[in-house]
């Protein structure tokens, strides 16, 4: 029940940290209908809550997640490419070759993980958001204009007229 109601609140954006233990049934994927195959399933829930973060801190706490320099999926990934590589020693020029490219691969995710070391704490230095996407200004200034009634003539204001300077007054006499 625990592992329903887990994936039933993160289909609704809800972040759930749910013991793997209490999860009896296995996340499928297409690749992995058995439940084998789920990893690049939970790094892609964490890309939709990212796109959906209101807050540069939210964000920020996302972001740790692949980013952290200590237990984040960068590290993890580039420990995974490392054991790949020395779990390849074989003495012919492809498993090498293979051994190679997962030792280039580990050391990029390492590379890339101490250039972004820093990006959760400067997400977080941004502040609250400055201007709101058009969207939500768009959604905003529906719900505060004023009601428009039916029948009535709707006021149409061109750009001539809204920058039209007003006509100064004429010379004013004087006795």
């Amino acid at each position: 029940m625990a592992g329903h109601a887990a994936r039933m609140l993160t289909a609704a954006d809800y972040q759930v940290d749910l013991d793997p233990r209490l999860d009896a049934s296995p996340v499928t994927t297409p690749a992995g209908p058995h439940g084998t195959r789920v990893h690049g399933l939970h790094i892609v829930a964490v890309a939709e809550r990212l796109k959906a973060a209101d807050t540069y801190d939210a964000a920020a706490s996302l972001t740790e997640q692949v980013l952290d320099p200590v237990d984040c999926v960068l590290a993890r990934l580039s420990e995974f490419f490392d054991a790949a590589e020395q779990a390849n020693a074989v003495d012919n020029e492809d498993g090498f070759d293979l051994g190679g490219r997962f030792t280039d691969a580990a050391r990029r995710l390492t590379e890339i993980s101490e250039d972004l070391h820093v990006a959760s704490d400067r997400l977080r230095a941004l502040g609250p958001p400055g201007v709101p996407n058009w969207q939500t200004q768009l959604t905003a200034y529906r719900e505060t204009a004023p009601p428009q009634h039916a029948g009535a003539p709707a006021t149409v204001l061109t750009q001539s007229a809204a920058t039209a300077l007003p006509t100064p007054p004429g010379p004013r006499r004087s006795r």
